[in-house]
């Protein structure tokens, strides 16, 4: 396996002296972060490649199963914190095991703790323009902006993606193994918002298997609109914009499409 890439943060600062708008600190503001959510995404597809074996390899996962757990470890943390204490020979792997793959499990956790950030600050954001912070616009005159209308179209958009792609890249079972792997190694009381990002993250059923270009997939009923509800966007925000998108060419490609068919 090549060397992870660690250099993957994009300074969404040095976007904005190539804005048509750069006077307008609404469009800034979101532009960085529908920036943000795009280096997010490449995260994810950078780190579907580097989940260790032992999570998903059944195999591998025997030899570590006395010291990596599902989030039914929250039901009894006594019990197996006992079960490795009490026994030298699981203390040394597990110590071993922190040690060899801390750095990994802390990369994944940010990972998850960015998307939970990113509709934290997309909240935010839309918090202020309805506050009329950014006095010259309201979400309507936001829509209606050549200039910026789609970035808060995609900002929306990229946040059902990093869930869709999180949950069919990175599973339930793993996601649940990484983040208490990294709960036990680092402590709850350093890590901010635990309880909402193991909300979020939970496994939510979906199975999606690729063997030699060979595709299953597995959907339980009302996905995905019980996983977006765990950290939901408000729902007028919602309307509003697919209302937009409907009667609106954000894109200016109406001419490139005349017939509503190719539209």
């Amino acid at each position: 396996m090549n060397e992870l890439n660690t250099n993957i943060d994009p300074n969404p600062n040095k976007l904005e002296n190539n804005l048509k708008y750069d006077h307008d600190v609404c469009g800034q503001e979101l532009l960085k972060l529908v920036a943000r959510g795009s280096a997010i995404i490449a995260e994810i597809l950078r780190l579907k490649d580097y989940i260790p074996e032992f999570y998903s390899n059944l195999k591998e996962e025997k030899k570590y199963s006395n010291i990596i757990f599902n989030f039914s470890y929250f039901e009894n943390v006594d019990y197996y914190e006992d079960k490795i204490q009490n026994s030298a020979e699981i203390r040394n792997l597990d110590e071993e095991f922190r040690e060899n793959y801390i750095e990994i499990l802390e990369r994944f956790y940010l990972l998850f703790y960015s998307i939970y950030q990113y509709i934290t600050d997309l909240e935010t954001y839309v918090e202020q323009v309805n506050d009329g912070i950014y006095v010259q616009h309201t979400l309507e005159t936001i829509l209606m902006s050549k200039e910026i209308r789609h970035l808060l179209c995609e900002s929306v958009f990229l946040y059902g993606i990093m869930l869709l792609l999180t949950d069919r890249l990175i599973q339930g079972e793993i996601r649940e193994k990484i983040i208490v792997s990294y709960y036990r190694y680092k402590g709850q009381s350093t890590i901010r918002n635990f309880n909402i990002l193991v909300k979020m993250f939970s496994k939510t059923g979906y199975v999606f298997v690729n063997e030699k270009n060979e595709f299953y997939e597995k959907k339980p009923k009302k996905y995905p609109v019980e996983f977006f509800e765990r950290k939901r966007i408000d729902k007028s925000i919602v309307k509003l914009i697919i209302g937009f998108i409907k009667d609106h060419d954000i894109y200016d490609q109406i001419a490139a499409y005349p017939s509503p068919e190719h539209r």
